[in-house]
């Protein structure tokens, strides 16, 4: 029963001087690392925008396809809706499908 209580205390002990360590030291650590890293993505950012220019941006490619809300006329046989007329709800712009 002794060594139980005595081992309970010294668990007890190594974690209250666990805690105490971590939450001592955790600020200044967390602190120091924040400052000593501003400056030095401040001076890359203004270094690189300084530096290149923007990349140029792609031309939109050609619309495929009818315009949305047009009238259209289903000429697939297979479709359920074959040789009716309907409206443009969407259009897959992908070249892929």
């Amino acid at each position: 029963m002794a060594r139980a209580r005595g081992a309970g205390l010294l668990l007890l002990s190594f974690a209250a001087v666990a805690g105490w360590v971590l939450t001592a030291s955790a600020p200044q650590a967390f602190a120091s690392a924040a400052r000593s890293a501003v400056p030095r993505a401040r001076a890359a950012t203004a270094l690189h925008a300084e530096g290149e220019e923007a990349p140029a941006k792609k031309a939109k490619a050609a619309w495929i396809g009818p315009q949305k809300g047009s009238s259209v006329k289903i000429l697939r046989p297979e479709s359920y809706w074959f040789q009716m007329r309907g409206t443009v709800v969407n259009v897959n712009q992908k070249p892929e499908v």
